[in-house]
């Protein structure tokens, strides 16, 4: 037991010994920036009072439960990024009381109500380039003071249910882009999000009225969604032809419009005999 005990503290010596975590983070006093973070052991290193922790270019893939909970009474900001976070136990952030989480560049594939639960004071929750693609429906209740959220470059396919979304009252902005969504699923959440004055950046182009076009004329649309996918798709085909020609055509115009003026300007030099 006693060499158990040993090889623990040698662990833990080690992986202090070989992060890196320096103060003043952007000129901020008591934000912290931790690099080569292998155990977040290391964190009992950053005084009481810290207020905001990024670590990046770390191996963590597990955050366990409490890890946080030496700083619960301070820290409002947490960035873990790119540090291949796979398992996020429940509980992990149990007694924050965090206003920006970052998980960014990691493997996370659901964000779940279990690790969420303690977050009520929320307002950004930053998720994009994982491999999300899941969202609890019971995330949404634990979230009342969400104004961002970003899932970008995401997994996702299936619908933010607008019922659900409903229930983030103070949400202002969502990123969606780089995510796998069905035609019908960006149909409904683009109908909420506009409805509702919700800034949302997507990379949908010039599809999302093609979505209505199919869904109003494509046989079966309505209510197959193959139907409705292969429409679309067709029809972005077409489009996308059109403008093509359109563009090289109007580049012909301008050019013969050149032509034209010189042409001209080289009748009158000659005219004057130079």
């Amino acid at each position: 037991m006693k060499r158990i005990l040993e090889l623990f503290v040698l662990t833990i010596i080690l992986a202090v010994c070989s992060a890196n975590c320096l103060s003043n983070l952007h000129g901020r006093h008591y934000y912290y920036q931790c690099e080569n973070v292998t155990n977040l052991q290391i964190l009992s290193v950053i005084p009481i009072g810290v207020v905001g922790i990024n670590i990046k270019n770390s191996n963590i893939k597990k955050i366990p439960t409490d890890a946080f909970s030496m700083h619960a009474d301070s820290l409002e900001e947490l960035n873990i990024t790119g540090c291949g976070v796979e398992e996020i136990e429940p509980n992990a952030f149990r007694g924050l009381k965090l206003r920006v989480l970052g998980l960014v560049d990691n493997r996370i594939r659901k964000l779940n109500s279990l690790w969420i639960q303690d977050l009520t004071n929320l307002k950004a929750l930053i998720v994009w380039r994982n491999r999300i693609a899941e969202v609890d429906a019971q995330l949404y209740d634990l979230l009342p003071n969400l104004e961002l959220w970003d899932i970008a470059h995401n997994e996702m396919s299936a619908c933010l249910p607008t019922e659900l979304l409903k229930k983030l009252t103070k949400l202002r902005k969502i990123y969606l882009a780089s995510n796998p969504w069905s035609y019908r699923c960006r149909r409904s959440m683009t109908w909420y999000l506009g409805s509702n004055h919700i800034r949302f950046v997507q990379d949908w182009g010039s599809s999302d009225m093609l979505i209505e076009e199919c869904l109003a004329h494509e046989p079966n649309a309505d209510i197959d969604d193959n139907a409705l996918s292969k429409c679309v798709d067709r029809k972005v085909g077409s489009t996308e032809m059109l403008q093509t020609v359109s563009g090289l055509s109007e580049q012909i115009r301008e050019l013969s419009r050149k032509v034209t003026e010189l042409e001209i300007e080289v009748a009158a030099l000659k005219k004057t005999g130079y």
